[in-house]
């Protein structure tokens, strides 16, 4: 019982640094899994790249991904082909994560230290 309640502690203090950070917990973690994809491929990826890295339906990062592009983190385009978006993080994007990533890993740091 006590890792559900770590869990939960870290899920509702992950909840309270994405908000005031101006996201959401999930669209921190879609931008996250999109930057570090970028990043390593150095080149854009699709939404179902970050969707299977995220462990999140499709469906749901596209909508995710859609707030992310609206707030200017993100920017969509189709590739080369126009079969599929690309998807590649903003400065402010990447800054975001930055500056997320910290803090959250801080925060999981101390619960589970």
């Amino acid at each position: 019982m006590a890792v559900w309640h770590r869990a939960r502690q870290f899920q509702r203090r992950a909840n309270a640094i994405a908000r005031a950070a101006e996201v959401s917990f999930a669209s921190f973690q879609v931008l996250e899994v999109a930057e570090r994809l970028t990043r390593h491929r150095e080149e854009p990826v699709s939404e179902l790249e970050v969707a299977r890295g995220a462990q999140l339906a499709k469906s749901t990062v596209s909508v995710l991904m859609r707030g992310l592009m609206e707030q200017g983190f993100v920017d969509i385009g189709p590739d080369a082909w126009g079969v599929c978006y690309r998807i590649w993080l903003t400065k402010e994007g990447k800054r975001r994560v930055e500056q997320l990533r910290g803090k959250l890993l801080d925060v999981a740091a101390a619960l589970l230290g």
